[in-house]
């Protein structure tokens, strides 16, 4: 999170923090966090989505994987 930041995104008429979501989940006794950040331009008036943001993996606490390709690997334990 230091490296990432925190710096804020303004959509619409109000600000969103990053990151912007956050997700945990385990598996097999293994704790993930997948950290949402916004990381590109947006046009106004479009709504956010997950989809559109770049997902940081962590594992117990450790970045183990960027992107969408950490996160169904991290779903399925192969991280």
């Amino acid at each position: 999170m230091k490296i990432m930041g925190s710096s804020q995104a303004q959509v619409k008429s109000t600000f969103i923090t990053n990151p912007f979501k956050q997700d945990f989940f385990s598996v097999e006794k293994t704790d993930y966090e997948i950290l949402y950040y916004l990381t590109r331009r947006y046009p106004a008036f479009t709504a956010i989505k997950a989809s559109q943001a770049t997902p940081i993996v962590l594992k117990n606490g450790n970045v183990v994987g960027l992107g969408d390709e950490a996160v169904r690997k991290a779903k399925h334990g192969g991280l």
